[in-house]
């Protein structure tokens, strides 16, 4: 009967055997056919793993292997269904389809065991390892740094960082941003998520790189009130980003001025009055008197009478002997003698 009859019945045949559920005859029809397509699913349907494979092989059609995947996962054979997945996550659809079916049946180590295998493949490609970066985020958070240290140059950074994100993976966020130089929003999970995410040299690095001056400001604030002793480390390493005026009212209007006085001192080659003046005002606070004296005599720009109203009579004597210099600089040498 079968060598007596034509190719195209012979398959509405074996159809109709497949679909009547007798899959050994259907087996038998397809195989004297070379229709492989429709022997490897049959072979599935008697639970044949290893032969099915076989004929997918012969039929070399994507869709097989994907029917084959997806069956072998239904029925949780899972080294089989890992066989067949392997050959199709190459290709991006197939890859994206077959992510949510294993994830529909929470059989999350399977997958990810798949996908570790794929991008060992010589046809990997960008989707796995993003793919395989997001599973971790989702079920095993513990190997996500590793992967995106490892793997970042093959990951589509902005995808990955969306799931971290979502999981709360804030430091792995931040090194996203980081790559994908994002600067600013890296600094701002830092901010919002110190516990986990901020690290004060990895912060000082990242925010000389921000474009945005409202995070810079931002930034300021954040360890003005959180970090107090570390700010002036911060202003010095964003010292060209700033301006000192501003961070004179910004951090003297509610904390002591002294915490930032490296950064000031840093700044004073520029002769800026209201840095002179905070500067004179920690000196005096310090009885810091030869900082104070040098100060008066490099630079021009402060405010003399009420510095000298503030010394001239100051219990301190070395203060009042500072009058004396400032006396000669407005050139009343009448009233220097008389202090003198």
């Amino acid at each position: 009967f079968l060598k007596q009859t034509t190719t195209l019945k012979l398959l509405d045949c074996g159809n109709r055997i497949f679909d009547a559920k007798l899959y050994k005859a259907a087996c038998i029809v397809y195989t004297f056919i070379s229709n492989y397509q429709k022997l490897a699913i049959t072979l599935m349907k008697l639970k044949l793993w290893q032969e099915a494979i076989d004929a997918a092989r012969k039929a070399n059609s994507l869709q097989t292997w994907k029917i084959l995947c997806f069956t072998c996962v239904d029925e949780k054979q899972f080294t089989y269904a890992q066989v067949c997945g392997l050959h199709i996550i190459g290709v991006m659809d197939y890859l994206l389809d077959l992510v949510p079916y294993y994830e529909q049946y929470t059989y999350f180590n399977e997958l990810i065991t798949l996908l570790e295998a794929g991008i060992n493949m010589e046809r990997t490609h960008q989707g796995i390892y993003t793919q395989l970066g997001m599973c971790y985020a989702r079920y095993k958070k513990e190997k996500v740094m590793e992967h995106i240290k490892l793997f970042h140059n093959r990951i589509n950074l902005s995808q990955l960082m969306i799931v971290c994100r979502e999981n709360r993976l804030w430091e792995e966020a931040v090194l996203l941003a980081q790559l994908y130089e994002m600067y600013d929003t890296a600094i701002e999970i830092m901010i919002e998520y110190p516990s986990v995410a901020w690290k004060h040299n990895l912060f000082k690095e990242l925010v000389l790189k921000c474009s945005n001056n409202d995070i810079i400001y931002r930034s300021i604030d954040y360890y003005l009130y959180n970090h107090p002793l570390l700010l002036s480390d911060l202003l010095l390493s964003i010292e060209k980003k700033i301006n000192p005026a501003r961070i004179v009212e910004r951090v003297g209007t509610t904390h002591d001025i002294s915490i930032c006085e490296t950064y000031l001192q840093s700044v004073q080659k520029n002769d800026i009055q209201v840095v002179n003046d905070a500067l004179h005002n920690i000196y005096i606070e310090e009885y810091n008197a030869p900082s104070l004296r040098d100060s008066v005599s490099k630079y021009k720009l402060f405010d003399r009478q009420t510095l000298i109203e503030t010394l001239k009579n100051h219990e301190y004597i070395e203060f009042r002997r500072i009058v004396i210099i400032l006396y000669c600089q407005n050139s009343k040498f009448d009233q220097a003698l008389k202090l003198s």
